[in-house]
């Protein structure tokens, strides 16, 4: 039997070497100026074409009519975005399969999506909604930090936008929490969560990947509008 000396000895020594691995490994996530994870890039989302569809096993319960209004039966030409060139809304710019690019300064983050070259501009000190937001196709967003992670807060979303490329609907009371970790140097996890009391029991969350483009950048994207 190793004397109990020796085998703390191996102990200590195994420890010793694993430590620096992984300082390493946090290392390679970049930081700002702050201190806070630097979410900066263009980023392509990663995953199956499903990404741009909700999965029905992902929802709670419906409340009494909401699954009526989610599943609203529509015809392709009735898509308000992609054929009539409006706005995607949220969410479904973010589950949409064009890059996105983050640019992070002291304060704010601004998110640009290549999808009809939309941007949000969105403060990350944090403080309160307004209490009655007039409704936009981006809605009212709000950040703030929670640790490494940012969690970006919106409500006032227009009602009457897709939530998806399958046409789900959602009411005027959708509320979205989308919240973003820079995992290592490569790769962003967001989880979405999404809360409609109109349309569900309770909130249900979505788990996405982004990848980093190091050498990516935001193509021209021109809608032509194809039904009048």
């Amino acid at each position: 039997m190793r004397p109990p000396r020796l085998h703390s000895i191996s102990i200590l020594l195994l420890l010793t070497a694993v430590s620096p691995l992984r300082a390493q490994g946090q290392a390679k996530i970049p930081r700002a100026a702050d201190g806070k994870p630097d979410l900066s890039g263009v980023w392509l989302m990663q995953g199956e074409n499903s990404r741009y569809y909700i999965v029905p096993e992902q929802l709670p319960p419906f409340q009494p009519g909401g699954e009526a209004r989610f599943n609203a039966k529509h015809d392709a030409k009735d898509d308000p975005s992609g054929l009539k060139c409006l706005p995607f809304g949220m969410p479904r710019q973010i589950f949409a399969p064009y890059v996105m690019q983050v640019i992070q300064t002291p304060g704010q983050v601004a998110i640009l999506y290549e999808f009809e070259h939309m941007f949000r501009v969105i403060p990350t000190a944090g403080g309160e909604h307004s209490t009655k937001p007039d409704p936009t196709w981006n809605g009212e967003s709000i950040a703030k930090w929670d640790g490494d992670t940012l969690a970006i807060d919106t409500i006032g979303l227009h009602e009457n936008t897709w939530m998806d490329r399958g046409g789900h609907m959602h009411s005027d009371a959708l509320h979205v929490v989308e919240r973003y970790r820079r995992a290592d140097e490569k790769t962003i996890e967001a989880a979405i969560t999404i809360d409609d009391p109109k349309i569900f029991t309770k909130p249900w969350t979505v788990n996405r990947k982004y990848a980093l483009r190091p050498e990516g950048k935001l193509d021209e994207y021109v809608c032509e509008e194809q039904f009048q």
